[in-house]
């Protein structure tokens, strides 16, 4: 990493030393820059000799430029030296306080530049701060920090409150790191004149660099750079910052007067942007991407009629186009609607367009080129799905279209047996009726990891909505063989699969209760089940078929309890022992079982999850095929009943961050690499998966293994509540509980880490914190003893409190919402020992976010 510090001023007392003395732990001496005017260079070498810097290299600018040549100059001079670098770029005239805190986040800071090419600070702004510009957060990624929404500038004292208020807007800080090849690159594509300015420079011609710098635009990096570039990371900082200017003004600052020992002249304030910019002449960007879709030719006329509702209604033209849907691990997911931030055919053909570039500059020329498409049941699923396969087969990518909505995990199935590169799902999961959703897959059948992520936003971010997309009719696709529809025998191979996981026979006096939610399981797992040997399977027939409403259900979500009402009448009427309920898309699944008395027990996922555990690994070893080498994999906030009971088996559990793509990213590695042979995933948020051909979450899969698992405890006489008791006997009594809190804005889901994490608590609920996993750093530390190790897992929004007894609870904020999900685990001898141990860790946790750490 090289230091770049930007010293517009000299002079003894400046704070240029103490930027300086900021690098040096970062960097080596002959690794910073120092970009200054000529006239300051005697001044600035005498202060870096008495750092004992004599080996940092001084750029003289021979006028003074701003920012945007200023950064230019040095990331020129580093790409001769090593074009790989990445540039640390800091202000001379900043005071920054604690040093650690913000050396550390410099590291963060580099690793990110390593990845994403532009990273900024941001400082949350404490009061309504009218005299700088701000940054305005977008999703957050998985490490640490934040896309950039956008760059504000300096707002009036209205305007600044509400960014105070909205607790998404953070002050721009001044400070960036830079992988200098992709800075050099947004140098070209957006300012090509200074560019080429830069690129006839002869650092050691001082006549030379006078005339070209005098042609050089009086401009800042922001402004220049930064404001046109879509993929630039925030990292909220964890110091504070001013810009007084010299430690005169800074003591000034501090005490109210000069220091006798200056002479009696303090330095005015000063930033490094505060020279001439140049004044914007556009109208707001919402209004002119509102303007650019109302009066667009590529729109249709019901679209257009929706947009021409909207004329005069500035609050809703802000919220619909003031920014685009984000893209990341998750795809992307919105409200149906016209607009950039909204659900609708041009923002997912705009998406494919980007995916199918994406592909086509990812696989080697001459490779036929195959994606497979499906969809749920959710509004304009269909219209989507043909409309992503008509842009896929229009850059010439043979699209293969599910003909009826399918299970996201059929999908998966799809790419990996039809040797494709890479699929499409249109769905929203459980999310409520007005959303839908596009979610890409990768060629081994897995949802895409943050860094296949990185690669397709960024490809997507070069599309225009309009007159990038290319797009062919549903008959030229067809004459062309670009579009092809798959039928019923990719569901026939597809369910043979999963028979092949099957241990036993079914049960066929078994009665079994399913409900598909008005989702994509309704076409499969009764038909799975049957051809399994289950003949008594009871479809709850208001919720049976497809419905884009979800007019049943509050929520399509089978972890809510109150999905099952109508299930559970059936089960009771029809004397069943299980009911099984699946999300509208089919990969999650969730189950109640019946006890003694005829009530039924809605289970956890971290419940079915450990029962699943159980009996594959007890009947694997009665078979003698519980492989040497088997694995299990859960998540970090998955409950541990089922490592235990793997453990018994000789069985190791491997964890990853949240979300089932790392999951299917290990099946893949340990395929390649041999070291072990998957049994079995799983998430506490009902995801199961056997077998490998699917690389995700399976509720068809899951379904049927845990009918199967039913029905071999129901021939020995027990019910799966009873064998979940035998479990707790044996291994100790776990208990797992989640709460979603939503807080009163951004700003506290964002301190809530940096309190828990950043102070020296070492007990809660009367338990020892034995270990502090800080996600967010990658490195776990003993609260005891300070003694810290590195996490193996990538970077996190996420902290992880392990207590000395087994239990612990985990925080992770949202990054978009101001909301925080808080996971608790415990574990005693006893259940009333559970759940005693349970109220306590919740209580004490909660009143400490309640009183102590964020209100």
């Amino acid at each position: 990493m090289y230091g770049v510090i930007l010293a517009g001023g000299s002079g003894k007392l400046s704070l240029f030393q103490e930027a300086a003395a900021l690098l040096q732990e970062i960097v080596k001496a002959d690794a910073l820059l120092v970009v200054t005017h000529r006239d300051h260079k005697e001044q600035i070498a005498l202060q870096l000799a008495e750092l004992k810097l004599d080996q940092a290299v001084i750029l003289e600018e021979p006028l003074a430029r701003n920012t945007a040549p200023a950064i230019g100059l040095a990331a020129w001079h580093l790409a001769k030296l090593d074009p790989g670098a990445v540039m640390v770029v800091l202000p001379s005239d900043h005071y920054i306080t604690p040093r650690e805190a913000f050396q550390e986040l410099l590291r963060t800071a580099g690793r990110l530049a390593e990845k994403y090419g532009l990273v900024t600070f941001g400082i949350r702004p404490g009061t309504a701060e009218t005299g700088y510009g701000y940054i305005k957060c977008g999703a957050a990624l998985p490490e640490a920090g934040y896309r950039v929404a956008a760059f504000v500038e300096k707002a009036e004292l209205e305007k600044a409150r509400e960014y105070l208020a909205a607790g998404s807007y953070l002050r721009n800080s001044g400070i960036f790191v830079f992988k200098v090849e992709r800075l050099q690159a947004e140098y070209r594509r957006q300012q090509p004149e200074l560019s080429r300015l830069l690129d006839g420079l002869d650092f050691g011609d001082r006549a030379a660099l006078e005339q070209v710098y005098a042609l050089m635009p009086k401009i800042s990096i922001d402004y220049a750079i930064l404001e046109k570039v879509q993929d630039i990371v925030v990292l909220p900082a964890v110091f504070t910052l001013g810009d007084p200017g010299s430690w005169d003004a800074c003591f000034a600052h501090e005490f109210g007067r000069v220091p006798e020992q200056a002479g009696g002249v303090a330095a005015q304030a000063s930033s490094p942007e505060a020279t001439q910019r140049p004044e914007a002449t556009q109208r707001p960007e919402a209004t002119r991407l509102y303007q650019r879709w109302l009066h667009s030719p590529f729109i249709d006329s019901r679209t257009k009629e929706e947009l021409q509702a909207l004329a005069g209604n500035e609050a809703e033209i802000e919220d619909r186009f003031g920014g685009e849907l984000t893209f990341g691990t998750g795809g992307m997911r919105g409200v149906l609607g016209a607009g950039s931030r909204r659900m609708n055919i041009y923002v997912v053909r705009r998406a494919t367009q980007g995916f199918a570039d994406y592909l086509n500059g990812r696989f080697a020329a001459g490779t036929t080129i195959k994606a497979i498409i499906a969809y749920d049941s959710r509004r304009f699923s269909r219209e989507f799905a043909l409309e992503a396969a008509l842009v896929l087969a229009a850059n010439g990518i043979k699209s293969l279209l599910f003909r009826e909505m399918r299970p996201t995990p059929q999908l998966s199935f799809a790419i990996r047996e039809l040797g494709c590169q890479g699929g499409i799902i249109i769905t929203a999961s459980h999310n409520p009726p007005t959303y839908n959703g596009f979610k890409v897959y990768d060629e081994h059948g897995g949802q895409i990891v943050p860094a296949r992520a990185e690669e397709i936003t960024a490809a997507i971010d070069k599309v225009d909505y309009f007159n990038d997309v290319k797009l062919l009719t549903g008959a030229e696709a067809a004459v062309k063989g670009l579009l092809v529809y798959l039928d019923e025998e990719m569901d026939r191979r597809y369910l043979e699969r999963i028979k092949t996981l099957s241990l036993r026979p079914g049960d066929a006096g078994m009665n079994i209760v399913y409900t598909p939610l008005h989702g994509t399981g309704a076409f499969l797992i009764p038909r799975l089940l049957k051809e399994m040997g289950y003949q008594k399977i009871h479809v709850v027939t208001a919720q049976a078929d497809p419905d884009p409403d979800f007019s049943t259900v509050k929520v399509p979500n089978p972890e809510e309890s109150d999905s099952f009402t109508l299930a559970i009448a059936l089960a009771a009427a029809k004397d069943a022992e299980l009911i099984l309920a699946t999300d509208p898309d089919a990969d999650r699944v969730g189950c109640a079982v019946r006890d003694r008395e005829g009530a039924y027990h809605h289970l956890s996922g971290n419940q079915v999850g450990a029962l699943l555990i159980a009996y594959l690994l007890a009947r694997l070893q009665g078979r003698n095929t519980l492989p040497s080498n088997g694995v299990i994999i859960k998540s970090i906030v998955t409950g541990n009943l089922g490592r235990e009971i793997a453990t018994a088996y000789g069985v190791p559990t491997v964890e990853t961050l949240t979300g089932f793509k790392f999951i299917g990213e290990k099946i893949r590695e340990y395929e390649e690499t041999g070291e072990r042979r998957f049994l079995f995933g799983y998430e506490e948020s009902y995801g199961y998966l056997a077998g490998t051909f699917v690389r995700d979450k399976d509720a068809v899969i899951a379904s049927a293994l845990i009918a199967e698992m039913t029905a071999y405890y129901r021939q020995k006489g027990k019910t799966l509540l009873e064998v979940l008791d035998e479990l707790f006997r044996k291994y100790g009594y776990y208990r797992e509980e989640l709460i979603s809190l939503v807080l009163p804005e951004q700003q506290p889901a964002d301190k809530l880490l940096h309190a828990f994490v950043d102070t020296d608590l070492r007990e809660i609920a009367g338990l020892r914190i034995a270990e502090v996993r800080d996600y967010r750093v990658g490195k776990a530390r003993d609260p005891w003893t300070e003694k810290e190790h590195v996490l193996s897992l990538p970077l996190s929004d996420a902290a992880y409190f392990a207590l000395a007894d087994g239990s612990w609870f985990c925080v992770r904020p949202s990054g978009t919402e101001p909301k925080v999900k808080v996971y608790f685990a415990v574990q005693a001898d006893s259940a009333a020992a559970a759940a005693k141990k349970m109220d306590a860790l919740k209580e004490e946790v909660l009143q400490k976010i309640r009183d102590g750490y964020i209100f």
